[in-house]
C-alpha cells in the first residue's frame, strides 16, 4: 500500500509539474510587435510565438523567418537557421538586443 500512495504521489506531483510548464509556455505565447521610425517611415516587425515556434515577418518584405524559441525564467533564446539571439521577456514585452540596437516588441 504504501508503495501505491507513493507512486501516486509521483504521478500527482509530474501532473502538476507538466500543467506548470504549459501554462508558462502559454503566457508567452501570441503575437508581438515592434514599431521602428516615425511618421510615414514607420514600419512594424511581427514577431508570433506558439508551442514552441516562431515565425518573424519583416517589413517591405514578403518573407517570413521562422525557428524555435525556448523561454528560462525571463530569458527567450529564439533559434533559426543555427543562429541564435536572446532577449528577455518581462510584463508583456520581449527586447532583444543585436548589432548595438534595442528592439522591443509588445504582446497585442
Amino acid at each position: 500500500m504504501k508503495k501505491f500512495v507513493k507512486a501516486l504521489g509521483l504521478m500527482v506531483m509530474a501532473l502538476c509539474l507538466g500543467v506548470a510548464l504549459v501554462a508558462c509556455s502559454s503566457d508567452v505565447d501570441g503575437t508581438y510587435e515592434c514599431k521602428m521610425g516615425e511618421g510615414e517611415l514607420t514600419a512594424t516587425i511581427t514577431l508570433e510565438l506558439k508551442d514552441g515556434d516562431f515565425t518573424m515577418t519583416l517589413p517591405g518584405t514578403s518573407g517570413k523567418q521562422t525557428g524555435t524559441y525556448k523561454v528560462d525564467g525571463e530569458k527567450i533564446t529564439l533559434t533559426a537557421e543555427g543562429q541564435s539571439i536572446t532577449g528577455t521577456v518581462k510584463d508583456g514585452k520581449i527586447t532583444i538586443s543585436m548589432d548595438n540596437q534595442s528592439l522591443t516588441f509588445t504582446k497585442k
